[in-house]
């Protein structure tokens, strides 16, 4: 830097001798370029220790290309034999799907109320048809327990759609590693294949080119039924649901939800097993025995004679209490390996930390360790990963939930499975739905019940939505809520519910004991 300012000040001078202007306005822009070089980007800068970290700025297409098999494959691994990656999948799988997402339609007549007759004729169908819907007969259910699953893990998963009159509309499930791969770059007809995708000019997929069987598979897997791994199919774009995570305009394929963890979760557990060993070392001793005649280590038939006329033996282990002889010159020496050193307990901590950070989970969710946590702080992790599994329940809804029960109610209206007069000159009408979520237990009934109840009272929250948040329906809450209250009152014990007694008596006497004076509570009848 001092050789550039002292060569810009020679220039100047130079100019002066000609023209001070000259001289002035160079050393004028000059300065400003300094300012402007010293605002520039930490990040870009490019000397120091890390002016080797130098990224190229490629395409998310062209990343995963290039390590996208690669992570799925190690991630799979990680899945397979990784406690906590695989108790990671499991929480995953149950806490977005859980029991199952099951619909709820939301037919409403024509004098706005819902249309409960249809809607119970709807669900019916409807739940009848997911019993096996899938190709080899799962249910709906099962099916979306499987790809909760494969997106997690693989990043991305297909549903493919097909109808028949015979069969009906059936789904299958097919993971990343069937698509064939080798459909990549400029195709004949004038789209560009992005790995087994096929894409229009203007960005849209308009084709899906599958294996028939999975490259991995066996010869007694599909391979034995007739399939060929070798053998592509064409599947047009819209009977596919192509299920992933977009995090850039540029991506087409999905990528592994932990893929910024694999290497850190791999090593962690390679520095557990090694530790693992030189545990088991250190729990043991040995003997190394020092002789000057190596020959002695070989069985020669002259050793045996003399090992046999002075009464010695090769011995692998030291029986306790026991007269053992060497041969001459021999020596033994003790040897007893260290115990692991002490910083593992927090190597594997840090590591586990930093792991469940890039999982979207809590670290005591991701490791059970609840030994350091407070109570605020467990649900604080359990807030955040629970909004993580409400994110991936949109978007199960939103790429596959919605599109085939649309599918599967125009399939059967059209088929004549279902009667909806006008439904195709009202198909949104109709086919307005929501689905339900997997219950999630209150962490502090106590207390939410409390703020529950609360909020209701302040008209900011509705039974409803608390129900639903619950993974319940209201119609079935209230329903089975009507029944038994009827059937307690025909057996004469309605009364005799000491429950439901003094939560009716807490709820009319917090309303009674509550005045307003100008739109706020009277500060005398507010709770300490």
């Amino acid at each position: 830097m001092d050789i550039y300012v002292g060569l810009v000040r020679s220039i100047a001078f130079g100019l002066g001798l000609f023209s001070p202007k000259w001289a002035g306005e160079y050393l004028h822009r000059h300065n400003i370029l300094d300012k402007i070089v010293k605002r520039a980007y930490v990040a870009g800068k490019t000397t120091g220790p890390n002016q080797q970290w130098r990224p190229t700025g490629t395409s998310a297409d062209t990343e995963i290309r290039k390590d996208g098999a690669l992570t799925r494959w190690r991630a799979q691994d990680l899945e397979r034999n990784n406690p906590f990656v695989r108790g990671l999948v499991r929480r995953y799988r149950i806490n977005v799907v859980g029991d199952g997402l099951w619909p709820r339609p939301l037919i409403r007549g024509v004098d706005g109320q819902l249309n409960k007759a249809l809607i119970s004729l709807v669900s019916d169908t409807h739940e009848e048809w997911a019993e096996h819907c899938g190709v080899d007969g799962s249910s709906l259910y099962d099916i979306q327990n499987l790809i909760a699953g494969h997106l997690f893990v693989d990043g991305e998963v297909f549903e493919i759609t097909s109808f028949s009159r015979i069969r009906g509309m059936q789904i299958q499930v097919l993971e990343a590693g069937q698509l064939n791969e080798t459909i990549d770059g400029p195709l004949s007809n004038g789209n560009v294949g992005v790995r087994g995708v096929e894409i229009s000019p203007f960005g849209l997929p308009v084709a899906y080119h599958f294996w028939e069987a999975h490259p991995g598979d066996s010869a007694s897997g599909a391979i034995g039924q007739g399939l060929s791994a070798g053998n592509s199919k064409k599947i047009p774009a819209d009977r596919v649901r192509h299920i992933f995570v977009r995090e850039r305009a540029s991506q087409h394929r999905g990528i592994c939800h932990f893929a910024s963890i694999v290497q850190d979760v791999f090593d962690t557990i390679e520095y557990k097993d090694s530790t693992m060993v030189l545990a088991r070392l250190a729990a043991a001793w040995g003997i190394f025995v020092e002789t000057p005649h190596p020959e002695d280590l070989f069985g020669t038939e002259a050793i045996a004679e003399f090992t046999a006329s002075i009464g010695a033996s090769k011995h692998e282990y030291i029986n306790p209490g026991g007269i053992h002889y060497l041969f001459p010159d021999q020596k033994p020496h003790g040897f007893k390996p260290e115990q692991p050193t002490a910083q593992y307990k927090e190597f594997q901590r840090q590591g586990l930390l930093g792991a469940s950070v890039g999982a979207g989970d809590s670290y005591e969710n991701f490791t059970n360790d609840y030994a350091g946590a407070s109570w605020s702080s467990a649900r604080q992790g359990m807030l955040q990963a629970r909004a993580l599994y409400r994110f991936s329940s949109n978007l199960l809804d939103r790429l596959c939930n919605f599109p085939t029960y649309r599918d599967w109610l125009d399939f059967a209206v059209g088929s004549g499975f279902l009667a909806i007069p006008g439904y195709m000159s009202q198909r949104r009408k109709f086919q307005r739905v929501k689905f339900s979520r997997p219950r999630l237990e209150w962490i502090d009934p106590k207390a939410e019940v409390l703020a529950a109840e609360k909020e209701v009272h302040m008209c900011i929250n509705s039974r409803t939505q608390i129900i639903e948040d619950r993974g319940g329906d209201r119609d079935e809450v209230f329903d089975l809520l009507e029944e038994e209250m009827a059937e307690m009152k025909r057996r004469g014990i309605w009364q005799q519910d000491p429950t439901l007694d003094a939560s009716s008596q807490d709820i009319t006497t917090e309303s009674t004991n509550t005045s307003f004076k100008g739109g706020e509570p009277d500060a005398s009848t507010e709770e300490e």
